[in-house]
């Protein structure tokens, strides 16, 4: 059996593609209104991140898989649809 490992670019989407979406999620306000981070730690690690002097891909990641409004957002995706149709969504948003 081969297997082949797939790493996927979160990255280098975060800096390309899902940059925006990215921000209107770690953006200080919505942090502060969703309450649960340290708005200037996350502000850091995002600016280090799109600036390419830091990789804090998994970091903001979970960050941005664990805010209220991408969870409010794409409830229906999370509940309805595979996973593939939910990423497609993400990426054409």
């Amino acid at each position: 059996n081969l297997k082949w490992d797939f790493e996927v670019p979160i990255s280098n989407w975060m800096r390309g593609p899902l940059r925006d979406w990215a921000y209107t999620l770690l953006c200080p306000s919505k942090l502060k209104e969703d309450g649960f981070f340290d708005t200037s730690v996350v502000s850091k690690k995002w600016s280090e991140h799109l600036s390419g002097s830091q990789n804090w891909e998994h970091q903001l990641w979970s960050v941005l898989s664990s805010s209220r409004g991408m969870i409010i957002k794409n409830y229906e995706y999370y509940n309805t649809n595979s996973d593939f149709v939910f990423l497609k969504f993400i990426l054409n948003a």
